[in-house]
Formats: structure tokens, C-alpha cells, sequence
């Protein structure tokens, strides 16, 4: 799997009631909405459609990304993991902060299946939901899809972009409880997002 990071910024936070790695506990439950969603959403969905390749925008150590490429059982020489942060990987070629430099700018005659984004933080760091569907739409093959997830607070970007230039999509929704030492946490809504390269189109 090759890893391209695209930002060195990282600020280590503490969470009351958690001991040990924000870094491990966040993968873990990274890995534990990938793994539901992919089977509630994603399968359904795609009703037996052959995913071959796949992007994972944002892949911190690849938990969410080996889910998914088990599943689909995607080669993993067929897969590309972007992470956009310096605390996930040590020995990554440095890129610009934005994900969506990535998508314009490097390996660019390369094509996914699918490219996903897991609990999008790129939002808050500058990244515009209509150029991120842009990049994307560009980066598909012809019936590729773009799958991502996250708080309602993410997603609700990706829609209003989506229901600015006509793009129909499927969605879902979650109702999340992480969990820390066998305890709830924290509760939140997750929505679920799926949309082919023919709506995306519409972003160009």
C-alpha cells in the first residue's frame, strides 16, 4: 500500500476518562464504523458490484482502508492510502496540506473503483466540499463511486454541494456510541454517503 502524507501538522490531545493512545483508540473506532457501515451501507448498496480498486483519502495506518479492501477483496497492490497526517506514518513523501492537491496533482492517469473518505477532518483545515466532488469525479473510473463518512456536521458539506449542482446520492444514517474500556463514551450521528462518477459528473 502506498502512502502519500500531505500534512505535518498534528497536535496530540488528551480525553478525560481515556489512558493510553488518542492514535490507537481513534483507529479502533475508526475500524469498528467501517467495518458496520461497509456492511449495512456499502454491500446493500452496491448490490454485488466488483470493486477492484480503491482510494482511501485520510487512511491513518490503514485499519478503515484493509477493511474495506478485505471485503471487496480488492488486491492491495490495487490500493492507495492518502493520509493528511505526520503522526500516522514517519517515512511519507510530504505533499500540500490539502487533500485535494493530491487529487489534482499527483499520479493523476491513475483511476479508482472507489475512493473513500472516512470521518473527514479536511473541512476544518480548508478543504471546500465543491472542489473536493470535483477532484474526485476526476480521479474515477467510469463506474467508480465515492463512499464517505462521517458527523453530521461533514457530511452535511458533502450534501449541500451535492444538492447545489443536482448530484443524487444514497445516504444512512448511524446512530454511534464509541466505545472506551467497555463504557460509552461519546454518542454522535454519523450519515453515510454514497455517489457514482455519473452524478459526480455534474460537478465538472
Amino acid at each position: 500500500m502506498k502512502i502519500y502524507g500531505i500534512s505535518n501538522s498534528f497536535m496530540p490531545l488528551n480525553r478525560p476518562g481515556f489512558s493510553g493512545s488518542l492514535e490507537l483508540w481513534e483507529s479502533e473506532m475508526s475500524c469498528k464504523q467501517a467495518d458496520k457501515i461497509t456492511d449495512t451501507f456499502l454491500f446493500p448498496e452496491l448490490n454485488g458490484k466488483k470493486i477492484n480498486s480503491l482510494c482511501d483519502l485520510g487512511c491513518e495506518k490503514g485499519g478503515p482502508t484493509k477493511i474495506l479492501a478485505n471485503k471487496f477483496k480488492i488486491p492491495y497492490k490495487n490500493i492507495l492510502g492518502v493520509e493528511y497526517y505526520y503522526h500516522c506514518y514517519s517515512d511519507f513523501n510530504k505533499c500540500e496540506e490539502d487533500i485535494v492537491y493530491y487529487l489534482n496533482e499527483v499520479d493523476t492517469d491513475r483511476k479508482f473503483d472507489m475512493i473513500s473518505l472516512c470521518r473527514p477532518d479536511c473541512f476544518y483545515r480548508g478543504t471546500k466540499a465543491p472542489e473536493l466532488l470535483d477532484a474526485v469525479a476526476k480521479r474515477l473510473s467510469d463506474d467508480g463511486y465515492f463512499f464517505t463518512y462521517g458527523e453530521n456536521s461533514e457530511m452535511d458539506k458533502i450534501m449541500q454541494a451535492c444538492r447545489d449542482a443536482g448530484v443524487k446520492y444514497k445516504s444512512k444514517n448511524y446512530n454511534w456510541s464509541s466505545m472506551c474500556k467497555d463504557k460509552p463514551y461519546d454518542k454522535y450521528n454519523l450519515q453515510a454517503i454514497l455517489i457514482p462518477k455519473s452524478e459526480l459528473l455534474k460537478c465538472l
